[in-house]
């Protein structure tokens, strides 16, 4: 301590020292006061109430004494937009999210998406209703919790489009209309959903056997027309021109084999 000098004394006065004042809080007169609910201080050593600031516009902390903006979280119904670390912008949820009532601190990157709807990245605000959202839904609704369609929302932008139960492949693509298979080498196509059934990925044999049957079916029905016609059409005609008509049709016969 500094000494001073009277006379022939020396005198040493009190020392003074400042509170040391934890990040968090603010301090006076030897109390150490926590950063309310809302608010928050990074430094130490403050000495006021002001030291702890206000968290932005529609968000606040989930206890008392937070120590960095990052703590400060979006309201229930709102979302955080800014992509920029220690950076908080709350923003509305808006249609085709489900942000739940008591929810607090959602991101954009984590935005619940509702079922029937799509967007294209993780980080965009382009959401959209599914064309076939409504397929499904009860009394002609254009979109509903139990829809049929391939968008099934959620959290998760790798999990948006509807997979099998077997993990043998996954919807993808724009409003989940493609197919990506996952554990099977079948080469597959997008089978559309019904009111009843969920929009799927099936394998192309399954349509090989169908689409050889109605080729078939056509040919053979071809085939009954073109000989039906002939006879019909010859039965009164002159010799010559019935032979002419059974070149031609002699002719068409070969070709269609």
């Amino acid at each position: 301590a500094p000494l001073l000098v009277l006379g022939f004394r020396n005198v040493s006065l009190p020392e003074i020292t400042l509170q040391q004042c934890p990040p968090g809080h603010w301090c006076t007169a030897g109390a150490t006061i926590n950063c309310t609910v809302g608010t928050w201080n990074g430094a130490p050593s403050g000495y006021l109430a002001t030291a702890c600031d206000e968290c932005p516009s529609h968000s606040t902390t989930r206890h008392e004494a937070s120590t960095s903006i990052e703590q400060c979280l979006c309201e229930a119904g709102w979302y955080n937009s800014n992509r920029s670390v220690g950076a908080v912008s709350c923003e509305r949820c808006f249609i085709g999210t489900e942000c739940a009532t008591d929810e607090i601190g959602l991101s954009l990157h984590a935005l619940p998406i509702a079922r029937g709807y799509y967007r294209p990245t993780s980080w965009s605000i382009d959401v959209r209703r599914c064309p076939d959202a409504g397929q499904g839904c009860p009394g002609g609704q254009s979109v509903c919790a139990m829809t049929t369609s391939g968008c099934q929302g959620g959290t998760d932008f790798g999990t948006m489009c509807r997979r099998d139960a077997d993990n043998t492949w996954t919807l993808s693509g724009v409003y989940c209309r493609l197919c990506d298979p996952l554990n099977t080498t079948d080469t597959l196509y997008y089978s559309a959903a019904t009111h009843d059934d969920p929009a799927s990925c099936k394998p192309c044999r399954d349509t090989l056997g169908r689409s050889l049957g109605v080729i078939t079916g056509v040919l053979v029905g071809l085939f009954i027309l073109a000989v039906g016609g002939y006879y019909c059409c010859t039965r009164h005609l002159p010799t010559r021109r019935k032979q002419q008509l059974r070149f031609a049709y002699m002719r068409f016969t070969l070709h269609i084999k």
